[in-house]
C-alpha cells in the first residue's frame, strides 16, 4: 500500500502504476449505456400515504368512479336521514316513559285493587294466556331471539327503547364505514 503525503491530496492518478489512458480505454470497452426509458422511474409524490402496486389492471375508469361516489353519499344522506330517525323515536319513547312514570302515583288501595284484578284475570284466561306464551316463545326462537336491529332498523315505532338504541348503534357503525369508503374514493 502506498502512503500519501498529508499535505497532498490521495488521488489516484499519482499511485504508481495508474496509467489514466488504459483506465479510459477500459472505460470505453466496457460501458454500456441505456437510453432513458419513458415511466420506468418511479413518480415524485407529496403524497405520503400507500401508492397503488402497479398489477397490470388499469384504474377504474372516470366514470365507474364518479358512479361510485355517488352511490356512496346517497347512502350516507340514507343513513344520516334514518339515524335521526332513530334518535327522534328513542327522545319520543323516551319521554312517554318518563311521562307515564310520573302519573302512576298510586295509593295502597289502587296498587291492591290491581293485583286483584290482575289475578283474577290471570285465573280466568289461564289457557289463553299459555297458548299465547308459547306462541311468542316460538315465534322468537324461529326469528333468531326476537325483533332484530335490523327490524327496528326499517320500522323504528316498533321496537322497546333497548331495541332502538341498538339500531342506532348499528347505524352509526354502517354510516361510519360509509364515510371511510367515501374518503377512500376521494
Amino acid at each position: 500500500m502506498v502512503q500519501f503525503p498529508e499535505d497532498k491530496p490521495s488521488l489516484m492518478h499519482l499511485v504508481p502504476g495508474y496509467d489514466p489512458a488504459k483506465a479510459h480505454a477500459y472505460y470505453l470497452r466496457t460501458r454500456k449505456l441505456h437510453p432513458r426509458q419513458r415511466g420506468a422511474a418511479q413518480p415524485t409524490s407529496s403524497r405520503t400515504g400507500p401508492t397503488r402496486p402497479r398489477t397490470g389492471i388499469p384504474p377504474p375508469a372516470a366514470a365507474q368512479l364518479a358512479r361510485q361516489r355517488a352511490q356512496v353519499a346517497a347512502a350516507i344522506t340514507t343513513l344520516e336521514n334514518k339515524l335521526s330517525e332513530l334518535k327522534t323515536v328513542l327522545a319520543r319513547k323516551k319521554a312517554a316513559l318518563n311521562r307515564d312514570k310520573k302519573t302512576q302515583h298510586k295509593t295502597a288501595a289502587e296498587k291492591s285493587k290491581a293485583a286483584r284484578q290482575s289475578k283474577e284475570y290471570r285465573q280466568k284466561h289461564k289457557q289463553e294466556l299459555k297458548t299465547k306464551e308459547k306462541q311468542a316463545r316460538a315465534r322468537s326462537s324461529s326469528s333468531g331471539g326476537g325483533s332484530t336491529a335490523k327490524g327496528v332498523i326499517n320500522n323504528p315505532k316498533s321496537g322497546s327503547i333497548k331495541q332502538v338504541e341498538a339500531a342506532i348503534k348499528t347505524v352509526q357503525a354502517a354510516l361510519t364505514a360509509a364515510k371511510a369508503r367515501q374518503k377512500a374514493l376521494g
